[in-house]
């Protein structure tokens, strides 16, 4: 591959893009931008035509059959470049947002051609199966160019990305945040609704002490109590949530209704599809916890019911 900076200018407008200098023949093998063709078709090698990405069609009003100029820069700080007139062939929309907004794809001989790079390079991509190996073919690659006695660098997909990683893992920490929040409401909520059920059940308390029973036995109707809620509460959240987790796994959650600009806005992750992981240890493990917070949600109104004094309690007014 061949990675330049560049411009697409069709009448008076004129937009920068990152221009990827591919072949044809092998670039699939490793990439998906092939299967990403939305309109029109993929490149042909030693051909003059170019695929846009989406976004970058998009904004500029273009389609499959229209001509741009594709301007290739030698030097940004210089001014230097070379201009190409060519024929848009393709269109591409891939799941990144940002190769969409501003990427352009031509062969790889008209590049070299174009930028006087015959026969060169500026990287080679290469995908592997299994990731295990990732550590041990970039040795093998590195050894291998160092007897070229060039300044060549091996770069991983890990180390590439280690910005996204880093989003990503930030994103985490945020997310992980809601579920706690979530808990907090549900646990004050339960906590006030046995409460209520408490004072409105007041003179009820009073003539079960009377008639005999022990605390902690009214202490247990209000604990079992909370523990129905929680068990009911943590089937509907597993019932409802398992469904929209089902469906967020097998379709994903898309941008596309927010309309393709503003999603490519607001995206500020390389996705345009979210998609959900739901496993069966989620949901039991919701069950689990969500009944556990509601009996540790309902100890504080037991403690409360027990403390009431019998004769008070009959004479409450309800």
């Amino acid at each position: 591959r061949i990675l330049f900076q560049a411009s697409i200018i069709t009448g008076m407008d004129e937009l920068p893009c990152l221009g990827v200098a591919i072949e044809p023949e092998v670039d699939p093998l490793v990439f998906k931008i092939k299967d990403s063709i939305k309109d029109g078709r993929f490149l042909e090698p030693s051909e003059s035509k170019i695929i846009l990405g989406s976004g970058l069609a998009r904004d500029l009003g273009l389609k499959v059959g229209d001509d741009c100029v594709l301007r290739i820069f030698f030097s940004i700080e210089d001014f230097i470049w070379n201009a190409l007139d060519l024929e848009i062939i393709g269109i591409a929309k891939t799941e990144n947002p940002i190769v969409n907004r501003g990427t352009v794809f031509i062969p790889l001989s008209l590049a070299q051609e174009a930028l006087s790079l015959e026969n060169r390079v500026t990287e080679l991509a290469v995908r592997i199966e299994d990731r295990s190996k990732l550590l041990e073919v970039r040795d093998s690659i590195e050894s291998r160019l160092a007897t070229l006695n060039k300044d060549y660098e091996v770069v991983s997909f890990e180390e590439y990305a280690s910005d996204f990683k880093e989003l990503m893992r930030l994103r985490s920490r945020i997310q992980a945040l809601i579920p706690l929040m979530m808990i907090l409401i549900a646990t004050l909520g339960i906590v006030n609704t046995m409460l209520m059920a408490v004072m409105e059940r007041t003179r009820e308390i009073g003539m079960l002490a009377a008639m005999g029973m022990r605390k902690m036995e009214v202490m247990l109707v209000f604990v079992f109590e909370g523990a129905l809620i929680g068990i009911f509460g943590s089937l509907a959240a597993c019932v409802i949530g398992g469904l929209g987790g089902w469906y967020l796994e097998a379709k994903g959650f898309s941008m596309a209704f927010l309309g393709e600009e503003i999603a490519d806005m607001v995206s500020f992750l390389p996705m345009e599809v979210y998609k959900g992981d739901l496993t069966a240890g989620i949901l039991l493990f919701t069950l689990i916890f969500g009944t556990v917070i509601s009996i540790l949600a309902s100890l504080y109104p037991a403690y409360k019911a027990v403390k009431l004094d019998p004769i008070q309690a009959l004479r409450h007014v309800g």
